[in-house]
C-alpha cells in the first residue's frame, strides 16, 4: 500500500478479510517525486512532522484490524541520481530520516519492521 492516497478503514477491513496479517506501507521522501508524501529531506534533514498524519492514520486502521505494519521508504533524495552511493550528505539525510521514524514508532507494537 502506498500512502499517496488516503486509505480508509474499509481498505484495512478488506485486507483483514483476505486473511492478510501484515501490510507494507510505502512512503516516498524525495521532493522530486511527483507522489511525494510530504516527507522532505533537505540539506538540513528537515522533516515535516505534519506529513506523518496519513501514515499515523493508516497505522491506526491496521491496529484496529489486527494487521501488523512494515514501513518501507520507496524513494528518497539521491536514489534516482545514484548519489546515495557516493555522497555522504545523502547518507546522512537518509540516516536521520530512518532514526526519526524508528524513534517515533519505537513503542508501537503494530510496527513489526522497516524495509530498508
Amino acid at each position: 500500500m502506498t500512502l499517496h492516497r488516503n486509505h480508509s478503514s474499509s481498505d484495512f477491513a478488506k485486507i483483514s478479510n483476505w486473511g492478510a496479517d501484515h501490510v507494507r506501507l510505502v512512503i516516498n521522501a524525495d521532493p522530486l517525486t511527483p507522489r511525494n508524501d510530504g516527507f522532505y529531506l533537505t540539506d538540513e534533514i528537515t522533516i515535516d512532522k505534519s506529513s506523518f498524519s496519513r501514515l499515523d492514520q493508516a497505522i491506526l486502521y491496521a491496529q484496529q484490524y489486527g494487521i501488523k505494519v512494515v514501513i518501507a521508504l520507496n524513494t528518497f533524495p539521491g536514489r534516482r541520481s545514484g548519489k546515495i552511493w557516493s555522497d555522504y550528505n545523502y547518507w546522512h539525510r537518509l540516516e536521520g530520516f530512518w532514526k526519526y521514524i524508528a524513534n517515533r514508532y519505537k513503542n508501537n507494537t503494530t510496527i513489526v519492521g522497516y524495509s530498508l
